[in-house]
């Protein structure tokens, strides 16, 4: 059979190649496309450099053809990609993940767990200030409840415990005082005492001086009703032991208000003893 110079051109014109998927040929620039190429051993082998198994999140091919829990962060080092496990404080985002970072602030107080000596609380964070009896270390300097002194909280039993006044309208009590049992909230140099019963004294607040003494005192009343005054002035003589006088006395605003109650302020000494 003779061939003629048209049929031998077309000839050379046909592409017999064989149909592949691989977009380099041997020994090109790899490429990072989900596919192996032949001079890859595996798909997109060069890419996971620390064969770790997660394909470098800085190599543009790789962030558009990979998941993002897929990518490495740092594909030089094997202990780093989406599946290790974040060590807090080391300079390293093991996770690859933004929303658990290395010094991460779990209590939302602004500090991060790497200054933060108690981060799951966020009263507690270096530079705060020290909230007395709370039982924390609210500034983080290694001491709890420094510089508050004597702890006053608590409820106090008082002597002689007969310290009491009734006064009744139609058999229903007008005022019902109880000083038996006081109950103390102190936040230096801030006190509040009140009645630890729903009787009164009500709740009376003040501060305490250097030496332990305080003065708290309550009015309690409206006009059209009997005017009741409470008074304690009183030594905390030691975080246990309080020594003082109570004074209270009602003053009708209207004729007949105070009922029974009338009459001069009553004043006691009595000795307090927290339990």
């Amino acid at each position: 059979m003779r061939w003629t110079p048209l049929a031998l051109a077309a000839l050379i014109a046909c592409d017999y190649s064989a149909d592949t998927d691989d977009t380099d040929d041997v020994g090109s620039t790899p490429v990072c496309d989900g596919r192996q190429q032949s001079e890859e051993s595996n798909v997109d082998a060069p890419f996971d450099k620390d064969g770790d198994g997660f394909f470098d999140a800085s190599d543009p091919g790789c962030a558009a053809t990979w998941m993002p829990n897929q990518l490495d962060c740092d594909d030089n080092d094997p202990n780093v990609n989406p599946a290790a496990l974040e060590l807090p404080c080391n300079g390293i985002d093991e996770d690859c993940r933004d929303a658990s970072p290395d010094n991460a602030d779990n209590d939302g107080d602004g500090v991060g767990v790497c200054e933060d000596c108690n981060d799951s609380n966020d009263d507690v964070a270096p530079g705060n200030t020290e909230i007395c009896f709370d039982d924390l270390d609210n500034d983080c300097d290694g001491i709890t409840d420094n510089d508050c002194g004597g702890n006053y909280n608590g409820t106090w039993i008082v002597t002689p415990n007969d310290i009491t006044e009734t006064c009744n309208a139609l058999g229903t009590p007008v005022v019902n005082v109880q000083f038996q049992q006081l109950f103390v909230a102190w936040f230096p140099p801030n006190l509040s005492i009140s009645s630890s019963t729903s009787a009164q004294p009500p709740a009376m607040d003040g501060t305490v001086a250097s030496d332990g003494t305080f003065v708290v005192e309550e009015t309690v009343g409206a006009a059209g009703s009997c005017i009741e005054t409470y008074r304690i002035e009183a030594t905390f003589t030691s975080e246990t032991t309080m020594e003082g006088s109570f004074t209270f006395g009602f003053s009708p605003s209207i004729p007949l208000a105070c009922l029974s109650c009338g009459g001069p302020p009553q004043t006691f000494e009595f000795t307090a003893v927290k339990q």
